[in-house]
């Protein structure tokens, strides 16, 4: 069956709030858990004039707010449905002195505006839902991210929670939320636009991981959809005695807590590891935090990534049937839910794929690609292919 999948790239000028849309000549986007870096994503679009006019370059300008968006038909009658597939602000944007007609930039998810909210001042929770947490800190930090009960979930007890002033950043907070859930929960965001098509509120959003596999998409051998696989069995990250430790009280002592897997230390012995928080300011949350991050490091896991044509319903933290027969590790066949650790999806003009890390995040060049600068994608030609 033949696939029309149409893309386009609404920008939203920053200051006088205009909207365009440039042809997309090709994108690489990235999102991934836990909440280490925003999401991240190389656009290409094609301008009206040559590179190195001046009205051309400044037609993309940093902070530029980016919808992405992702049509898939099946004829050419149907009508087009749009999909977000990424959306956040511009952060570099490229170009060379060149005959060339077309303009690349790198952009950042929303949640990117946490990394640069500094809390000013000494913060001290007690006994608190997360949730209460985070609205408490939002509110407070960030006028780009917005906090509303609707878009996170319950359930979360934090002992208690410490900052100090202008030593911590807001997402630092959000990351140690994930922490304390055994990263079981996961922070995002809810942009929303007018009728216009302007972007108009960003949410910020904390939930649990599914525990249901998803019903939007698949993996299974033999479907067009899979393109190709590998895993690993992954030890080398079994921990099972873990140290925290934390800042230091009025007399100097350093706050401490430990946990252990006993069953993985009878197996294969003590595996000692030692983290450092320097914001927690208890006994106790240094033992929340270690019982939190041994939980599931006792035993080696199993970790592969996938190519699938195309998939704009896959998304971070989905749960997905994998049925792989081909693949054995340890005597048994590649069947059964794995949760989604990465997303990347690829369009270079002549294809659109996507890549799942699956398991856990597997190490590999999209973990240091976007910290170098926006030169991913080559030549692109196209904005339909099939």
């Amino acid at each position: 069956m033949i696939r029309l999948i149409d893309f386009q790239c609404k920008i939203e000028k920053h200051n006088t709030h205009e909207i365009y849309s440039p042809q997309v000549l090709g994108f690489n986007i990235i999102d991934s858990l836990p909440l280490t870096n925003a999401p991240s994503c190389t656009i290409k679009i094609a301008s009206k004039k040559k590179i190195n006019d001046v009205t051309a370059v400044s037609q993309v300008e940093f902070d530029d707010i980016i919808r992405l968006q992702a049509s898939i038909r099946f004829n050419v009658l149907e009508k087009h449905v749009w999909v977000d597939i990424f959306e956040g602000r511009v952060q570099n944007i490229s170009k060379e002195f060149s005959t060339k007609t077309d303009i690349e930039f790198s952009c950042v998810g929303h949640i990117a505006a946490a990394f640069d909210a500094l809390i000013k001042d000494d913060r001290t929770y007690t006994g608190l839902d997360a949730k209460d947490i985070l609205a408490s800190l939002t509110t407070a930090y960030t006028t780009k991210l917005v906090y509303n009960s609707n878009y996170v979930e319950t359930g979360l007890n934090v002992t208690q929670y410490n900052s100090k002033k202008e030593q911590n950043f807001l997402i630092d907070a959000y990351q140690e939320m994930e922490k304390l859930s055994g990263y079981k929960r996961m922070i995002g965001v809810k942009p929303t636009y007018t009728a216009s098509g302007r972007l108009q509120t960003v949410y910020l959003s904390w939930k649990k991981l599914p525990t249901a596999p998803t019903r939007q998409y698949s993996v299974i051998e033999g479907t067009p959809r899979l393109r190709s696989a590998f895993f690993d069995i992954v030890g080398e990250d079994v921990k099972n005695y873990r140290y925290v430790k934390g800042g230091m009280d009025t007399e100097g002592n350093q706050y401490s807590g430990s946990a252990i897997n006993s069953d993985s230390i009878s197996k294969y012995g003590s595996r000692y590891v030692v983290d450092i928080f320097s914001w927690i300011q208890t006994n106790t949350l240094c033992r929340e935090i270690a019982a939190g991050l041994t939980e599931e490091t006792g035993e080696p896991y199993i970790a592969g990534q996938v190519t699938l044509e195309g998939t704009l319903d896959a998304r971070i933290g989905d749960l997905v049937g994998v049925m792989i027969p081909s693949i054995e590790l340890s005597g048994t066949e590649i069947n059964g839910n794995y949760t989604v650790y990465r997303v990347n999806h690829v369009f270079t003009g002549d294809d659109f794929y996507t890549v799942l890390d699956l398991g856990r995040i597997k190490k590999s060049e999209y973990d240091y690609m976007f910290k170098n600068f926006t030169q991913i994608i080559k030549t692109c030609y196209k904005n339909q292919v099939k």
